[in-house]
């Protein structure tokens, strides 16, 4: 009998350290219904005294493991890196030992900036019969100084002995370099595998000194990855016009749809592809341009997968706005593209072309997820934000935004991470959302103390409950 209630007296201890500590065992544990009901947490990845890095950054999420990948710009070194998730203690990053860093392309030219990363699940047949998952990463992105768009690959292959080795494939997809005038090629890359893991980049162009024309462009790959237009790649224009070189800047595509910005005209466009030839695009071709919004633009992030309605978010420079369209089943309230437009956050006015973190994309129930930088208080430092609708918290309102049902605004403002005395947050940001549900954003902090620029991220994190045994008596 008193080894009886030793025994309760212990189990009865061990429930108020449970309740006490916080410390939960994944076997006894189940996760909440909605991922943005998770905490959030921020933490850096790399950095090193006195040299500026993390910006021009961009994020995807490897299907088969749920892991992040971040590709982003040294601007120091004038190169292109990569980080992405390993097992805790494993990684080699001067932030962050759960993360690997490394250098893809650190040529003598300045490279990296206007990155798009994209990270595709693909198989291999070994001579086995086995099957070896691996991640096939795909990287798009400007050189500086050729003027010229790159591209990136890692694809693995199996070897001798059965070796699988992965490697790398740098090449210039697209240049101009015998012109007297050679054309800009390559800045604000915008990069996606296929479904069929093919490799398709958009991007921007735009003419020398003798013109001023200004482009859109698509290559798709069609031979060796280390090929160029009409030799290995499909390079074909999406949509041009004479009035100024900065016409279809800003560019984000998904799928066979690419939104852009019209400058000079100051309006959001959109453009898809279709069967028959059409006019609209500044030439006779297979894409068709409508305007979305008038007076806007810059930094638009487009979500178009085909199954939820085609959105995008996107800055206004006059009103210090970011704003959020989606496709309308009638004639919708801006633009002439059947488009709904609604205020999100007031996030203050600065130099747009200096860069400015917005990023979308949707969470596991089809709902947007906005990234951003807030510089609404110009005595403060800039903050990065997250904004998704309100009702996914389970609230009856939001905080933020237009009041876009009757009287009650549609989103929820939230502070990530809103920087310090010395620091700025998320000049450039962008976010994506793993195979779990949890939301990580990579971002870049500019700490004026130390005078560096590192690459930090917010991560939702996978909270636990208990569910306590019943104790009798």
């Amino acid at each position: 009998m008193r080894r009886n209630m030793m025994f309760k007296r212990i189990m009865l201890i061990c429930i108020v350290v449970i309740f006490m500590t916080g410390t939960l065992s994944t076997t006894a544990a189940t996760t909440q219904s909605s991922a943005s009901l998770e905490p959030w947490s921020t933490g850096v990845i790399d950095q090193a005294t006195g040299i500026y890095l993390g910006q021009h950054v961009s994020i995807d999420h490897y299907k088969y493991n749920g892991r992040a990948y971040i590709s982003y710009y040294d601007n120091t070194h004038g190169d292109l890196k990569l980080a992405y998730q390993v097992s805790p203690g494993t990684g080699d990053c001067p932030g962050n030992a759960s993360w690997k860093c490394e250098t893809i392309d650190n040529t003598t030219n300045d490279v990296g900036r206007y990155s798009s990363i994209d990270v595709f699940e693909a198989t291999l047949i070994r001579n086995s019969g086995l099957v070896f998952h691996y991640a096939k990463i795909g990287i798009s992105y400007y050189d500086n100084i050729a003027k010229s768009l790159k591209y990136a690959q890692k694809s693995c292959r199996e070897g001798i002995l059965g070796l699988i080795s992965c490697n790398w494939s740098i090449t210039t997809v697209d240049d101009d370099p015998t012109s007297s005038f050679p054309h800009n090629i390559g800045q604000y890359t915008s990069f996606q595998f296929n479904p069929a893991g093919t490799p398709v980049i958009y991007y921007h162009g735009e003419s020398g000194t003798n013109d001023n024309i200004g482009y859109v462009k698509r290559a798709i790959l069609t031979g060796l990855v280390t090929g160029k237009c009409d030799d290995g790649w499909d390079c074909e224009v999406v949509a041009r016009s004479s009035a100024h070189r900065a016409y279809g800047t800003h560019i984000s595509a998904d799928g066979n749809t690419v939104a852009f910005f019209d400058y000079p005209k100051y309006k959001l466009v959109l453009a898809r592809r279709i069967p028959q030839a059409s006019n609209t695009c500044g030439m006779s071709n297979n894409w068709d341009c409508v305007e979305v919004d008038s007076d806007v633009g810059r930094f638009v992030s487009l979500v178009a997968d085909g199954v939820h309605p085609t959105q995008m978010v996107y800055y206004d420079a006059f009103g210090g706005k970011i704003k959020h369209a989606i496709a309308s089943s009638g004639s919708g309230n801006c633009g002439g593209g059947s488009y709904n437009c609604y205020a999100v956050d007031t996030i203050g006015k600065a130099l747009v072309e200096t860069g400015i973190g917005l990023s979308m994309t949707l969470d596991a129930e089809g709902e947007p997820i906005i990234a951003y930088q807030d510089f609404s208080e110009q005595q403060s430092p800039a903050a990065l934000k997250i904004a998704r609708p309100y009702y996914v918290y389970g609230k009856s309102y939001g905080n933020c935004g237009d009041a876009s049902i009757g009287i009650i605004k549609f989103w929820q403002c939230d502070y990530l991470d809103g920087g310090g005395s010395y620091l700025n947050e998320a000049d450039y940001a962008a976010v994506s959302v793993s195979p779990a549900g949890l939301a990580t954003v990579a971002y870049y902090e500019t700490d004026d103390y130390y005078n560096l620029g590192r690459l930090k991220v917010a991560q939702e994190q996978q909270h636990f409950t208990v569910r306590l045994p019943l104790i009798m008596k």
